[in-house]
């Protein structure tokens, strides 16, 4: 930790800045999502396959970086994430995780490889019946289904306002909402499989 903290402020300061302080170890000027949990909740991974699932997972997003966004390392989407691959046991094989400035997650969408096929995942914190939220939903998922060759695909929703849809309009999208990873993750697979 003090030699990465080393090149870090080696990074950050001026040469003559860091000549004055030579007894400190500087952190500053970047933020480093996973830092925390290295520092306050990491704990030594025991061999498993939740750990490769996991370390699969961490792949596909790019990094802890982008993973923190979408609440590694036990946040509701990561965990709804791994525990919808797990379900479809399948692997995670493409991520696009858009960063919102107030740190909502929306319109995140993955793609796993299952049975052979790919299935897809359009992600929000929250939605509604508007028409607007509805039309924008349709036209994402149309152009992630083709971007990518989706088989089958849903959108799940952490909150909604109002009673949600059973489909997106005009299409045969589910709309799943719910608060409990592992539930959404059933219900996901289920939708995806049957």
């Amino acid at each position: 930790m003090l030699a990465f903290s080393e090149r870090l402020g080696a990074t950050m300061l001026d040469e003559k800045v860091r000549e004055k302080h030579s007894q400190k170890t500087v952190i500053d000027g970047v933020y480093v999502p996973a830092l925390y949990h290295l520092l306050n909740e990491y704990r030594v991974p025991k061999k498993s396959s939740v750990l490769k699932l996991h370390g699969q997972c961490l792949l596909a997003c790019g990094g802890y970086v982008e993973a923190a966004y979408i609440g590694y390392p036990d946040g509701f989407w990561w965990n709804t994430l791994i525990s919808s691959v797990r379900s479809m046991r399948g692997k995670l094989i493409t991520v696009k995780i858009p960063v919102n400035a107030d740190g909502s997650v929306n319109d995140c969408k993955f793609v796993i490889s299952a049975e052979k096929r790919t299935f897809g995942i359009i992600a929000c914190d929250s939605g509604g019946r508007e028409s607007a939220w509805l039309a924008g939903a349709a036209e994402s998922a149309k152009k992630f289904e083709s971007e990518n060759g989706i088989f089958r695909m849903a959108f799940i929703v952490r909150e909604m306002k109002s009673a949600p849809p059973k489909f997106v309009p005009n299409t045969k999208i589910p709309v799943i909402v719910g608060k409990d990873p592992s539930v959404v993750a059933q219900t996901y697979a289920r939708a995806m499989l049957d």
